[in-house]
């Protein structure tokens, strides 16, 4: 939901909006004086005055979710509550997208070396090869049995 902010300015020295003169989300400014007025509320609806951004931080402090005691560079998380506290995790604390493994991980997965594995598929059809049309076209004559019998025995 889009929200609006209403901004309100006065050039009269030392005017000071009242509750009534302010709706939530509006800021009134005094051209004047230099200074900014919020209305909040905390209890009763109240006039916040602030001038510079040390008095903003002031009205700030203890109302809004502060991640108070967070370590810098650490992301910040949510309680159950919903509140802001300190997740204790940095950037660098995950894995990075790019990383390398050693040849060794990559090739010793399993109890074959590469020459073992070439010597057992060498004798293997190659990629590309033909079959008899015989071979194609009576294949209802063989029984499942038949079938992985010979395919057995082929690849041995």
């Amino acid at each position: 939901m889009t929200q609006r902010i209403v901004l309100k300015r006065s050039n009269v020295p030392g005017k000071v909006p009242l509750t009534t003169d302010l709706e939530f989300g509006e800021i009134a400014v005094n051209t004047a004086d230099g200074r900014m007025y919020v209305k909040y509320n905390d209890g009763p609806d109240q006039i916040a005055e602030f001038k510079n951004a040390l008095e903003l931080q002031n009205l700030l402090d203890g109302k809004a979710d502060l991640v108070s005691g967070a370590i810098a560079d650490n992301f910040a998380a949510l309680d159950v509550d919903g509140n802001l506290t300190d997740s204790g995790f940095k950037a660098s604390d995950f894995a990075t997208i790019v990383h390398t493994h050693l040849e060794v991980d990559i090739t010793d997965l399993d109890k074959y070396t590469q020459v073992e594995v070439d010597t057992l598929l060498s004798d293997k059809a190659e990629l590309v090869h033909t079959h008899l049309e015989v071979d194609i076209t009576d294949l209802d004559k063989y029984t499942q049995v038949e079938v992985d019998t010979n395919i057995g025995a082929a690849i041995t």
